[in-house]
């Protein structure tokens, strides 16, 4: 048995080999004084089960196999100390949740070394008090409540210990019903039943909703339009902010408060006011042009605070906007906690940069990454991973409270959850860990942790899945006309659009029609259902999403070699190819429609099906 470091998942503080190995028995015994220790102890018993080896929970069990022993001396409430020697296994921590994250310790172990642990010692403790997922529920999917609840479960695993879902709009409010009405929103009962299952695996349950910018959904309705900033900007009929300085404002924002935030035992409460686009620039023009369009937003701000405290929620807000204005710095009340968001690199002019600024001037601090799963099929991988590093590196320095990793849905959603999980589980060794966590092997990490593979197959199939090369345009491939596939192959696939790691090698790429085929072909290679396996359905609908993932990315290649073809010097395809293609596009919105269903709830999945329908119709005219 190797005496190294084992290649941990989440790294742990400090590790000491003893020499020596334990042996799991074919049957053992966990024991503890408390019942709340079978959680954990029932998710190993699972995994030495798939060993051929049975472990049972026996409260106050005299001699056990692996003791749970709750240990005062344990100074973090999060904090554990793991031994693991020849004659058996225990765990020593002050809380619960400690006991629970020895025991997912224990699981990495065992799914590196099977049942022969290396002995040790391990003393750990988080580097960080919040480690959040922020998952977008507002731009298509809304997930079904057991879809989270298996969510929740798995973070719980890579010891996240916090959640809060984006919702705009997608909450059945009782004093206005029709916010919500055909986004098949939450209710107040759902909301109860995740929180609950929160609790259980020592997840806190933040609430977050929009309260400024980001309310499009709710101003396009008649009853509510008036209230917004500029009614038509970008096209929507009450634009996308709320005016600030209209009273009306802050009294719907008063109401959906009195439903929605009593709701939550958090003491933190996210209102969001990023992105406010048109502010200062329609109804609250002229007080801006007179106190200053920072000056504005502090003074909406301040209204939400003291909703936020007749709550008794300290607030947390995203802080895009108070680094545009940084006068207002020193104006805000020291209790506010600044959610600091940029999903790109550092550099001067990033809000990385610039987290000092919140500080210096004495405001809590948050540091939010981003999956950079969002407007692609597979993930832009490697940008997340650099992200988390360097602002990992400014959460340290700065001393924040925490990492947030976001994981959003914009243009409709279309990504699934399965492709941002590689990123989220990177980001939580960050949170855990700091900056002793190394990004090298992680994927191969992840693949043998989550899903078994140990054989490099998967990890080798997430590659290609999140190869830059893809990258956002195939996002919009399935959706636009074939003519003009090309100019978003341009825009998007050549890294004009965002300076990637690799942004100088994908400027210079030709996509010749060699590269396409063999991207399409590597693509349509990949398999994950059949070549990979779980005994977690929860794990086996990710296996589904991933499949469907490569069938997006397989068609926008596809898509973009009819088009070269079509618009070539021989303009013109045979029917016979054109109908293949289609039935391809058609195949592709079926599985996408299936595969939506079987985690979330109906919601905007027809505004993504029409997308697909009227690429299919665009196909029909050309084949006459």
């Amino acid at each position: 048995m190797k005496s190294v470091e084992p290649s941990f998942l989440l790294p742990v503080k400090k590790f000491q080999s003893v020499g020596g190995v334990y042996t799991f028995p074919s049957r053992s015994v966990a024991g503890s004084m408390d019942a709340a220790d079978d959680l954990g102890a029932g998710q190993l018993a699972e995994d030495l089960g798939r060993l051929g080896r049975k472990m049972v929970f026996v409260p106050a069990a005299k001699k056990p196999d692996l003791s749970l022993i709750r240990d005062a001396s344990v100074d973090h409430p999060e904090g554990y100390v793991l031994s693991i020697e020849k004659k058996g296994i225990m765990v020593k921590a002050s809380t619960p949740a400690g006991i629970y994250y020895g025991i997912q310790t224990i699981r990495d172990l065992v799914s590196e070394f099977g049942g022969r642990l290396p002995c040790c010692r391990i003393e750990d403790e988080p580097r960080f008090n919040r480690r959040g997922l922020y998952h977008d529920c507002s731009r298509g999917k809304v997930p079904e409540v057991g879809t989270v609840k298996s969510l929740i479960e798995l973070l719980s695993t890579w010891k996240i210990n916090e959640l809060q879902l984006y919702i705009e709009n997608v909450f059945a409010f009782r004093k206005h019903p029709d916010i919500g009405r055909g986004f098949s929103p939450y209710t107040a009962r759902d909301i109860l039943e995740i929180q609950d299952h929160c609790e259980k695996y020592h997840v806190r349950f933040v609430p977050s909703l929009s309260s400024f910018g980001h309310m499009e959904k709710i101003l396009m309705l008649e009853k509510y339009k008036r209230l917004g900033e500029y009614p038509g900007w970008s096209g929507m009929p009450g634009g996308l902010t709320l005016c600030p300085v209209d009273p009306g404002s802050i009294k719907l924002v008063a109401d959906l408060y009195s439903e929605f935030v009593p709701l939550f035992k958090s003491g933190d409460f996210n209102v969001c006011c990023d992105e406010p686009w048109e502010l200062g620039k329609g109804r609250s023009k002229t007080a801006a042009d007179r106190i200053g369009r920072g000056r504005v937003y502090l003074d909406f701000i301040l209204k939400l605070r003291g909703l936020c405290l007749k709550y008794g929620k300290r607030m947390n807000m995203w802080g895009d906007i108070v680094l545009e204005h940084p006068e207002i710095l020193p104006l805000l009340p020291k209790d506010l906690v600044m959610l600091n968001w940029d999903y790109g690199f550092n550099n001067p002019r990033s809000r990385i940069a610039q987290t000092a600024k919140f500080s210096d001037n004495g405001l809590p601090l948050v540091c939010c990454t981003g999956t950079n799963a969002w407007s692609t099929n597979g993930s832009m991988l490697s940008r997340a991973y650099r992200n988390v590093e360097d602002f990992t590196a400014e959460a340290v320095r700065h001393s924040a409270e925490g990492i947030l990793h976001t994981d959003w849905g914009d243009g409709g959603h279309r990504n699934t959850l399965a492709v941002s999980l590689c990123s989220v589980s990177h980001a939580a060794g960050f949170a855990w860990a700091g900056t002793k966590m190394r990004t090298e092997g992680h994927t191969a990490r992840f693949c043998r942790r989550v899903f078994g593979d140990s054989s490099g197959r998967m990890e080798k199939m997430l590659e290609i899945l999140s190869d830059e090369s893809n990258g956002h345009w195939t996002y919009t491939a399935a959706y636009e006309s074939i003519r003009s596939i090309e100019n978003f192959y341009n825009f998007y696939g050549q890294g004009r659009w965002y300076a990637s790691p690799d942004w100088k090698k994908l400027r210079s790429l030709t996509f010749t029609p060699e590269f396409v085929e063999k991207r399409r072909g590597d693509l349509a290679g990949l398999n994950f259902r059949d070549r990979f396996g779980s005994g977690d359905r929860f794990l086996n609908e990710m296996l589904v999403q991933f499949d469907l993932a490569a069938r997006m990315d397989g068609l926008a290649w596809e898509r973009l070699g009819v088009h070269r073809a079509l618009s070539g010097k021989n303009a013109g395809l045979p029917k016979a190819l054109l109908s293949s293609h289609r039935e391809h596009c058609v195949s592709v919105r079926d599985l996408f429609e299936k595969t939506w269903l079987r985690t979330n709830r109906r919601s905007r999945l027809d505004d993504n099906l029409y997308g697909f329908n009227r690429t299919i119709a665009e196909l029909d005219s050309l084949i006459g």
